[in-house]
């Protein structure tokens, strides 16, 4: 049988039976089973790559949040979003979005993301009826808001030296996009592609408080839409058919919190378990339909938000004490007593404890009403079939920006989400530089020389010799580099800017108003050198972090402006 003929076994199975379909599967050989199963395997991924170019297309300011709450580190911090976020409203959230940006000023050492979630969404609260005259509370209540509130709080240490280019805020490194904010054009940040990401659930949520973390953007391999209406609380996940134990091993499922969903429509969350002690946590859901990865992010009904608020009023008056939603929220709320004291002996907390917070949560869940489930689970699709760009770490970085100079559905997809689509020298006057087909450059001001497989964004040179790099906010008289990474680099030597594979240069201005040039190398994992400085750096990536405390990177982002554009002038760009 030919490939013609697998293709039209795969047409009428679409439309026979299944006794039918198995009785024409029964009379192929082993070889036509495989064709079969090939031209299956390849609908299969047509199917998901149009869902995901929908789910992108949806990704629009206008189906976004109404209310964006954004929580910080520092104050400086959370003006600077508070107006970044305000200058690009209608090109990233809706026009007339409410932007609340806080930070989180607590007594402890940190309030953990569940505490942390309430405190930030108290202080949003006091803010946009001070700001804004919004009662942010009743119109949650009232069903007429959607509100989505990101966390951007962390050190980023595998990212180092990148987040100290941005003085430690982290979600405000650049990605190869740019964003219109009034007359200007602006480098797209992390947290604005995350947001305008995430905005795509917002129709589905009205009445409820979505939380996301702001260092990776993915694009579900399933619709979107749901009805958010179901559950008092959600949760993404990349939900698939229940492994077996082998599969369960194969695919690492115990280095990761996990959702589980049962067949009465109930789910449960279990943190890093081996196969069959997930099996044993899991008994009470009954027979289980699906099962995945958390990816950690969930939405919650205005009245289970009205009560976590209730229940933990005392610490959020206090600033004290550590929650994470994971093992504090959900696993005792989807778990039997038994099971989750038993977890929780291995979390540093005592029996005693661990059946006191239970019964607490028991409590406070025994109030809500039974119009809605307790707990569910929001599949993003299977994580294979996800696009999944994660900028967490320096190769995570590199790798997922140069996706963008490859010819497959992903990388077209990712040039559609960062808004540039096919026009690959997007707003770039390049003169006698050559490019390839693969070259991205955006934004750029360059006289000559050779762009091949590259990502530019931002970049003002008189010559450039550039193949597998990536070149964000670059000014140089020369730059030469294959395979390296330059971020937010001033270099007004005639030599310019020499770099080999693997090679990472990240330009930063302290608040002492120092410039420091630091080198780094893909492979170096910042956060095993976190303490110490590599290359001839120096300072440590923490020392720059900690040099870093009393930062606005607003007034610094205006200086280093100013000496790009300084040195633009200077050569004539």
């Amino acid at each position: 049988m030919g490939s013609g003929a697998s293709a039209e076994v795969v047409d009428s199975a679409k439309q026979a039976s299944v006794d039918d379909v198995t009785a024409a599967l029964k009379t192929l050989s082993a070889e036509d089973l495989v064709k079969v199963k090939d031209a299956m395997a390849a609908a299969g991924e047509g199917k998901t790559a149009d869902i995901k170019m929908k789910n992108i297309q949806h990704m629009t300011p206008e189906a976004g949040f109404d209310v964006i709450i954004v929580c910080t580190s520092t104050e400086a911090q959370a003006r600077f979003w508070q107006d970044r976020l305000g200058a690009t409203r209608g090109a990233i959230a809706p026009a007339s979005c409410v932007i609340c940006a806080v930070h989180e000023d607590w007594n402890s050492s940190g309030a953990g993301n569940g505490l942390g979630t309430l405190y930030a969404f108290e202080k949003a609260k006091a803010k946009a009826k001070t700001d804004f005259n919004v009662d942010l509370e009743q119109d949650l209540m009232n069903g007429t808001v959607s509100v989505g509130m990101y966390h951007t709080a962390g050190k980023g240490t595998r990212l180092a030296p990148i987040p100290g280019a941005e003085n430690n805020n982290k979600p405000g490194v650049k990605l190869p996009g740019t964003v219109k904010a009034a007359d200007k054009m602006l480098p797209l940040t992390i947290l604005e592609a995350v947001i305008k990401q995430t905005g795509s659930y917002a129709q589905s949520r009205k009445g409820r408080l979505s939380v996301f973390w702001g260092d990776q953007v993915f694009v579900p391999s399933v619709e979107v839409s749901y009805d958010g209406s179901r559950y008092h609380a959600d949760i993404l996940a990349c939900m698939g058919p229940m492994p077996t134990a082998e599969e369960w091993k194969a695919k690492g499922y115990s280095s990761y919190g996990l959702i589980a969903m049962g067949k009465s429509g109930e789910g449960a969350q279990v943190e890093k378990v081996d196969f069959d002690t997930a099996t044993q946590l899991l008994s009470g859901l009954g027979e289980l339909t699906s099962v995945g990865p958390s990816l950690g992010s969930f939405s919650v009904s205005s009245e289970l938000l009205k009560c976590l608020l209730a229940e933990f009023a005392a610490e959020l008056e206090k600033k004290e004490a550590t929650l994470d939603s994971d093992p504090h929220f959900w696993m005792p709320l989807t778990l039997n007593k038994a099971d989750y004291i038993k977890i929780m002996l291995t979390k540093e907390m005592t029996e005693e404890e661990a059946s006191d917070h239970y019964d607490r949560i028991e409590r406070m869940a025994a109030k809500l009403s039974t119009t809605k489930g307790k707990f569910g689970a929001v599949s993003v699709g299977q994580r294979s079939d996800v696009y999944w760009w994660d900028y967490g770490q320096v190769a995570f970085y590199m790798e997922n920006n140069v996706i963008l100079t490859a010819d497959t559905e992903e990388a077209a997809a990712y040039r559609s989400f960062l808004g540039f689509g096919d026009d690959k020298l997007l707003g770039s006057a390049l003169h006698e530089t050559k490019t390839d087909a693969a070259a991205v450059a955006l934004a750029s001001k360059i006289k000559e020389g050779l762009v091949e497989a590259s990502v530019l964004n931002g970049v003002t040179a008189l010559s450039v010799e550039v193949k597998n790099s990536i070149l964000m906010n670059v000014t140089a008289k020369k730059i030469k580099a294959e395979g390296a990474l330059v971020y937010n680099v001033v270099d007004t030597s005639d030599e310019g800017i020499v770099l080999e594979k693997g090679d990472v240069l990240v330009g930063m201005e302290l608040p002492s108003g120092d410039k420091i040039i630091m080198k780094s190398h893909i492979d170096v994992d910042g956060k095993k050198k976190w303490k110490t400085p590599v290359y001839d750096n120096s300072h440590s990536f923490e020392d720059i972090y900690k040099l870093n405390a009393s930062a606005d990177p607003a007034v610094i982002q205006a200086s280093y402006t100013a000496d790009h554009n300084a040195a633009a002038a200077a050569m004539g760009l």
